[in-house]
């Protein structure tokens, strides 16, 4: 892919800011790519049609749009069109018109590589082909769809700094998230005590307490933790299995590095860690929780919480619940209140900082 000038860079810019409402100044192949390599997922998806729709679309871009909706969630949910549920009919017509284009050869424009075959999932670093081999699918993804376009890839260098109007670099690799969950595991120490020493501890009333010692009885909700143990590996991509998606990265880190959810991370815990508190979700585990809701969603209770947000705290009084954004690879946090969903913090680092220093601030660092 030809690089950007400095011109076109600012006209993707200025797409972006609008949010995908405004596509009117791009005005080559590679800035339509540009675009769709840093479109963020809870944007609407006619933005994405209006892209894949464009004569001057390349055929590596339909192929990029078509991933970032991860369409294997489908396919493994979807054996006939007259199943798909409302809230789906959306996501799966872009796929299917992404489909129908890419056979007819309306995407005359092949210079930009997309290869599925070395795209790796940001939330678990698996490839396409292997989650494929895994994942029992109800209707085959089409092979042409599994194929690299011609052409050469973008500059990934290049393509990131687009993104520096609005939340910053968001690539998630190995050494940033290794950093992150190290710096949050000085934070906590610093300000609330090593990890391992806050496993055993809960809270009973203003009481934090050895949970040996604490007074718990059987068949009441389990009293909150500080800090559960962590889980295995084996655990979280349980839960993502049951769930029918992945986590961001360093909700996974936290989860196996740092613990299965507490108190003093703001955090709800999978099977075994911390559980909902007694007013909303007593004594229900994240996942738990995350299925009730979207049954309430499905029902039309909720009609404002969309899919893949995933509720991490629900102690916050009022009927409020803080979610990660599960569909973002910073994991943008966001908050219902009264009816409403309120974007709450842009990355999920930020959520887990902000919590371990007010969980800090309260006791005192005295854990």
């Amino acid at each position: 892919m030809k690089p950007l000038d400095d011109e076109q860079r600012e006209r993707v810019r200025q797409a972006l800011r609008s949010c995908g409402a405004d596509l009117s100044g791009l005005r080559t192949p590679e800035e339509l790519h540009a675009f769709v390599l840093n479109y963020d997922s809870y944007w609407p998806l006619r933005v994405l049609h209006d892209i894949v729709t464009d004569p001057l679309c390349d055929q590596g871009t339909a192929l990029c749009a078509y991933w970032n909706v991860y369409p294997l969630h489908y396919y493994e949910k979807y054996a006939r069109a007259d199943e798909v549920e409302p809230g789906d009919r959306e996501v799966v017509a872009l796929m299917r018109e992404i489909e129908r284009r890419t056979v007819s050869g309306f995407y005359t424009n092949r210079s930009i590589r997309y290869d599925p075959g070395k795209w790796r999932h940001a939330f678990t670093g698996e490839s396409i082909r292997r989650m494929l081999e895994q994942r029992p699918l109800r209707q085959p993804i089409p092979p042409y769809l599994l194929e690299p376009s011609p052409g050469e890839p973008p500059d990934r260098r290049e393509w990131f700094l687009i993104m520096d109007d609005r939340t910053g670099d968001t690539l998630m690799n190995d050494t940033l998230l290794d950093a992150q969950v190290a710096e949050l595991r000085d934070l906590l120490a610093a300000r609330v005590g090593y990890p391992e020493e806050l496993y055993p501890l809960v809270v009973d009333g203003g009481s934090v307490l050895d949970r040996a010692e604490a007074d718990e009885d059987e068949g009441d909700a389990p009293l909150p933790r500080v800090l559960c143990p962590p889980v295995p590996e084996e655990t979280v991509r349980a839960a993502e299995e049951r769930l029918g998606f992945f986590f961001p990265p360093l909700l996974r880190a936290v989860y196996t590095c740092i613990g299965n959810g507490g108190l003093c991370l703001g955090l709800l815990g999978l099977e075994g860690g911390q559980t909902g508190g007694e007013d909303l979700f007593p004594g229900m585990s994240v996942i738990e929780i995350y299925e009730t809701l979207d049954r309430w969603r499905r029902e039309g209770d909720i009609p404002y919480l969309p899919p893949r947000l995933l509720p991490i705290d629900d102690a916050l009084g009022c009927g409020m619940v803080d979610y990660v954004d599960c569909r973002t690879d910073e994991g943008k946090i966001w908050r219902t209140d009264s009816g409403s969903l309120i974007e709450r913090q842009p990355t999920l680092y930020q959520y887990f900082r902000e919590a371990i220093e007010s969980y800090g601030d309260t006791v005192g660092g005295e854990g």
